[in-house]
């Protein structure tokens, strides 16, 4: 790396760099003309056939206070220096190497450099009036420089491969550290950072959290994507509303329980068995428990104010510690395949959400039937005969039944939905869907893997907006006009031939979208694709087209 050599600020100066030189004119405008000037009152020079002379003085960039410069194509600072009196820079997503300009730049408050390929940190490591600095995907990882930047409160040094942290172990203003997607292996350094509020290490390499232990104004705690095995030393942190540590290796909750203020609980992808530790989480509204090995839901019905539980991928059997929870708006149990009994279900009364199934099991529908609120059932892998409970559901909008074994008669039941609007009847065998013609609401229909050929049977359905064919033998779309309202078709790796048929059916038209990857589309349907796409239809298609 060449070294950085200053320049004098006093008068006209040089920006080399041209996009910076542009947005600096933009910004600062030029001098006050002092000779000939063009209509717009620029200054010209007449040896120039009467160009305007778009010059930078130092003096009138001194006075600027804040720039945003982001994604602007700007690859060197040279000229920056000479705007002392800055504040706020925003220079993400550049490319820009070498911050030797911004030295001089004392008066900074807030910089941000993510996403530039930063070559060293030194050149800011005298900014020590900084409180936001943003380093992110700058492929730093030596934090060295920034050891006496002692005014930070906010810091961003994700996604660098960051191993070491140390160089931050004074930085107690700090209150906001985002150090996720690292490779991060301790955080000792933080075990001293009292005023820390929002933690993010998702994505590095911890396996201990000890050093959190004593971080009492803690409120937001990512761990995602670590090597956990316990959360225990988190249980002083009275404080926190919103954890994270999903995709780690913990066996327990314990050191969960006793947070007050607790809103989020998110553990997905643990080796939890049970759930415990739960005392004290009065506000907790959701908790997240997905692909665990829980068993029992223990003490999980004393949290009163829960509004979404997510259970799956365990091994539950009884849902009886839910019943009563007022407040559950969404439950989702699917694939807990051992699962057969939703009675506990019927005592949820605000109940919106429900999902189970994923055992191939012939499941009672009855206790939904009263749920006067379920707008959305997703019963995936099921066996299920009878569907006729779901008919008395008048909120119902949303039913999903993908790779279910879905006996023919049944569609007669789910045609007496009153409301539906979306129905996901993917790989379940089913190809004709004459009987669910009374659907009248239907604007969604889902029927990949199925033996469906053409578009014909879905022209009673006059609501129609939305058509899932993927996987299935339709080979033309003719008739498309017929779908007078049809915005989305999903034709992928069905061996369509042709989109002739869309181009003239103009109702088909900007945002809407047609998938058509993995067809028989070839090089001479380029022109069709070209006419659709003219006029905005978004075509995905694996054709590559001029």
């Amino acid at each position: 790396m060449m070294e950085y050599e200053p320049i004098e600020c006093v008068g006209e100066i040089d920006v080399p760099d041209e996009a910076l030189r542009e947005l600096l004119i933009d910004v600062i405008g030029t001098p006050p003309p002092s000779g000939d000037t063009d209509t717009d009152g620029d200054p010209v020079d007449p040896e120039t056939d009467g160009e305007p002379v778009l010059v930078i003085e130092a003096e009138r960039l001194a006075e600027l206070t804040g720039l945003k410069a982001n994604e602007r194509g700007i690859k060197e600072l040279a000229g920056i220096e000479c705007a002392t009196g800055l504040v706020s820079l925003g220079l993400a997503k550049n490319e820009i190497k070498d911050l030797g300009p911004l030295a001089s730049l004392t008066e900074l408050r807030e910089l941000d450099l993510a996403g530039n390929p930063v070559e060293a940190l030194t050149p800011i490591e005298g900014l020590t009036k900084l409180e936001k600095l943003g380093l992110a995907s700058t492929g730093t990882t030596d934090l060295t420089p920034l050891r006496g930047l002692l005014a930070l409160q906010y810091l961003d040094i994700s996604a660098n491969g960051v191993t070491d942290i140390s160089s931050l172990s004074k930085l107690m203003a700090l209150d906001s550290l985002f150090a996720n997607n690292n490779a991060i292996g301790s955080l000792e350094a933080l075990s001293g950072h009292s005023r820390l509020f929002s933690l993010d290490v998702s994505r590095n390499n911890l396996t201990d959290v000890g050093p959190l232990a004593g971080l009492t104004e803690l409120e937001y705690l990512d761990l995602d994507n670590n090597l956990l095995t316990t959360l225990v030393p988190l249980a002083g942190l009275t404080r926190l509303r919103d954890l994270e540590a999903s995709h780690n290796m913990l066996v327990s909750m314990v050191g969960v329980g006793g947070k007050p203020q607790l809103l989020e609980i998110r553990l997905e992808d643990n080796l939890i068995a049970s759930i415990d530790d739960l005392a004290g989480l009065d506000s907790l509204t959701v908790l997240e428990l997905d692909e665990n090995l829980i068993t029992d839901l223990g003490d999980v019905g004393s949290l009163s104010s829960l509004v979404t539980l997510m259970l799956r991928e365990n091994d539950i059997t009884d849902l009886g510690p839910v019943a009563g929870l007022s407040y559950l708006l969404w439950l989702d149990v699917r694939d807990n395949p051992s699962l057969q009994d939703f009675g506990p279900v019927a005592a949820l009364p605000a109940l919106d959400h429900f999902g189970a199934g994923g055992g191939f099991l012939n499941h009672d529908l009855t206790p939904l039937a009263n749920l006067a609120f379920l707008r959305h059932v997703e019963i995936p892998r099921s066996a299920t005969l009878d569907f006729g409970p779901l008919a008395n559901i008048e909120t119902l909008r949303i039913l999903t039944l993908t790779e279910s074994l879905v006996d023919p008669t049944a569609l007669t039941a789910i045609a007496g939905i009153p409301g539906l609007e979306t129905l996901n009847l993917a790989d379940t065998g089913i190809s004709d869907v004459t009987a669910l013609q009374p659907l009248q609401t239907l604007e969604t229909l889902t029927l990949s893997g199925s033996d469906v050929s053409s578009l014909a049977p879905f022209v009673p359905f006059t609501q129609l907006r939305t058509l899932g064919l993927a996987r299935t033998s339709v080979a033309s779309i003719d008739g498309v006009a017929d779908l007078e309202k049809i915005a989305n078709i999903d034709l992928t790796d069905a061996p369509l031939t042709s989109l002739a048929p869309l181009v003239p059916f103009v109702a088909f038209r900007s945002g809407d979208i047609i998938a058509v990857k993995g067809t028989q589309l070839g090089e001479d349907d380029c022109p069709d694709i070209k006419a659709l796409r003219d006029r905005d239809v978004t075509v995905q298609t694996d054709v590559a087209c001029p």
